[in-house]
């Protein structure tokens, strides 16, 4: 045969089944596209150059990665709907007498027609799209951009080298299908179907037991650390249980519905109840890969949309001045009387050589530890075991003095008591200690939702804030704990913060001159090992770059992600209902012969695709809702606080969700509709 004969076979077999080939191109096409746009965000000099511009890239190679292995999985399901259409016109060539390498040989040139185009089209849109999707993502990360107009050749050689590879694949695996199938088998194959299946009680309540487990899970777990050990876990549970009940369930929800006999053989429900049974276990893995697609975009877009729109207030709480200096002692000589004062000279000094008169001054020393409580109410293990996150507590001691002009209160102890404030957690005692031992009085104990020290907010951890007399006590404490288990936490924290009305630029160069000038300082000249361990000074305008830069990132890479799993939901949703509706037609044929009226049809299909279709939407939900205060946790990681945000932004995002997914019901269902019922039919 001439190579003219399969190229025109290949191009009329493409043309003939238009209907699952196009969005079967444009998906692929689109894939390709997002591939590219991410890819040459990677290696974008503009987005590189801007501050947090590291992050950025490093995330979105991250995102290329996930795109091309996601792009693989989705492609071969998506693949196996186009063969399964295939497969009759394959035997029909082979009883013809067309032997199997001559059919290898026309699917190749589809393959590799489909190839090209989608690749060419989908790089075309890519390129096109690019420059703005840079742009966005500037904007976001509040950098300045550049408008000239480029095109990466790394990004398009990577692109094509990737789905090139996958087309290859995907020959691959239909040639296989078709070399080990006979031409008899080839031609049957849409009628074959599938042979109802057993219910399965046992998968069924086994995939409700890890279904349950995994939300206990996600409901139970408090630390935000011990949320991000146990989310994967739970991920994966939800996953598996999902397809164990999708396949079971409605499996014994079909024979449950069929031992109705009323119901069951009545015109609207016969068809409907039938054709699930019959292909049930081919229905429930797609609806619960539907549902799986559904929630994972559900989560992606609602979490990391709530990060970008919430993460000034958790930058605030985590630089709480526009200029901070943090000084850390080795010891409490070292953290009091003159050197804090030349310390607070030399920063007055430094600001007013700017002009800057320092405001919302907040000065105070502290020193911190971490501990659980174990057994004794009050008294708080430094050894605990470090995966036991759940107990973890962050204990930070203040003086008196400095807690009393950070917090305006009038605190006065004595060198054995203490105040104690509690922050996510209650104690219960009247006494606080560490390790058993250094025993201190409580004379005051409350909790409340936030840390009263400005800047302590980004530890996750449950929080105690004790007051004590002054440095000594602290230090007594220390020196108690590094007796009784051998390790030496002691350090002192001394942390300067004040407002400016200066530019960002303008607190970037303060910052690196207080730096400097306070490096300069010799707090106890010939005994080096006693001097100050770290001393460093931030600004806000520097942290702000790099921080809102991550959470660009992470939204872009979001958004990015629930395009496609979004795309790859909606496509099998259509591919599943076009094998469907071919599969249909002819038993409601039989039906439209025997009486059935046009009403009835539709009152038929409404009734299964609602069932179907609805399904995948609920579980959705249900994982969402279930989720929710696992990923709130999470939240708390990024210094996201705010429960109302989170939940605004997710109930938003799944009605909008949820609207779209109805938009595409009923667009499919008219298309299932057509097949069965065409209109000179009925």
């Amino acid at each position: 045969m001439r190579t003219g004969l399969y190229t025109r076979l290949a191009l009329d077999g493409i043309r003939r089944n238009r209907q699952t080939y196009l969005p079967y191109m444009l998906a692929c096409g689109g894939t390709v596209g997002m591939h590219y746009v991410v890819s040459f965000i990677h290696h974008s000099k503009t987005v590189a150059s801007m501050r947090g511009g590291a992050m950025f890239c490093s995330l979105m190679e991250l995102g290329e990665w996930i795109l091309a292995v996601f792009a693989c999985i989705f492609l071969f399901y998506t693949n196996s709907f186009l063969m399964r259409r295939r497969r009759r016109e394959f035997g029909l060539y082979n009883v013809l007498g067309m032997g199997k390498p001559h059919i290898g040989r026309i699917l190749l040139y589809e393959t590799v027609i489909t190839a090209v185009l989608s690749v060419a089209c989908g790089l075309f849109v890519g390129i096109m799209i690019s420059k703005l999707a840079e742009l966005a993502v500037v904007r976001m990360a509040g950098a300045e951009a550049t408008f000239d107009f480029t095109v990466s050749a790394e990004s398009v050689l990577t692109t094509a080298a990737v789905f090139s590879a996958i087309f290859l694949l995907l020959y691959l695996k239909s040639l296989a299908g078709l070399r080990f199938a006979g031409a008899a088998e080839l031609l049957k194959s849409e009628a074959a179907g599938e042979k109802p299946p057993k219910a399965n009680y046992f998968l069924g309540i086994l995939g409700v037991v890890v279904l349950g487990v995994a939300y206990y899970i996600a409901v139970t777990v408090k630390n935000p650390i011990e949320a991000m050990a146990w989310f994967f876990v739970a991920v994966v549970m939800v996953i598996i249980a999902t397809y164990m009940i999708m396949i079971s369930g409605s499996v014994a929800l079909c024979r449950i519905l069929r031992k109705n006999k009323s119901r069951y053989y009545s015109p609207r429900h016969f068809i409907p109840i039938s054709s699930m049974a019959y292909r049930m276990k081919r229905n429930g893995a797609g609806l619960a890969s539907i549902c799986i697609l559904s929630t994972m975009a559900l989560v992606m877009i609602s979490s990391t949309t709530c990060l970008y729109y919430g993460a000034e207030d958790a930058f605030r709480a985590q630089y709480p001045f526009e200029i901070e200096t943090t000084v850390v002692f080795k010891n409490p000589a070292q953290a009091s009387g003159g050197n804090i004062e030349r310390l607070r000279s030399r920063i007055s000094e430094t600001a007013a050589d700017f002009g800057v008169q320092p405001e919302n001054i907040k000065d105070f020393r502290f020193a911190s530890i971490t501990g659980s409580e174990h057994g004794v109410a009050g008294d708080f293990k430094c050894s605990y075991n470090r995966s036991d996150y759940g107990s973890a507590r962050h204990i930070v001691f203040i003086p008196q003095d400095d807690w009393n002009n950070l917090c305006g209160e009038s605190v006065s102890l004595a060198e054995n008591e203490a105040a104690v404030v509690t922050v996510g957690f209650k104690l219960e005692s009247s006494t606080v200690s560490f390790e058993g031992v250094c025993p201190l009085d409580i004379v005051s104990l409350r909790s409340e939702r936030k840390t009263p020290i400005p800047g302590l907010e980004y530890s996750v951890a449950n929080k105690a804030v004790i007051i004590v007399k002054d440095l000594d006590v602290i230090d007594k404490v220390f020196t108690s704990v590094y007796e009784a288990i051998g390790s030496d936490y002691r350090s002192y924290v001394w942390k300067y913060g004040f407002d400016t009305e200066l530019d960002g630029s303008t607190q970037r160069k303060l910052a690196w001159n207080i730096s400097g000038n306070l490096a300069e300082l010799d707090f106890d000249p010939g005994k080096e090992s006693e001097g100050y361990a770290q001393l460093y000074t931030d600004d806000r305008a520097n942290a702000r770059d790099d921080y809102f830069g991550f959470f660009a990132a992470l939204l872009c890479l979001a958004v990015v992600l629930s395009i496609v799993f979004t795309s790859a939901a909606v496509l099998i949703i259509y591919y599943k209902q076009l094998s469907e509706g071919y599969e249909d037609s002819a038993r409601y044929d039989i039906m439209i012969n025997v009486g059935m009226t046009k009403e009835d049809i539709r009152k038929s299909i409404n009734l299964q695709l609602i069932t179907v279709f609805f399904l995948p939407l609920c579980f959705s939900g249900l994982h969402l809702t279930f989720a929710f205060p696992m990923i709130r946790r999470l939240m708390l990681l990024f210094g996201l606080s705010d429960v109302w945000l989170f939940l605004l932004t997710t109930g938003i995002t799944f009605a909008a969700f949820a609207v779209f997914y109805i938009s595409v019901y009923r667009v499919t269902s008219n298309t299932y509709l057509h097949i069965v019922a065409p209109k000179k039919r009925v």
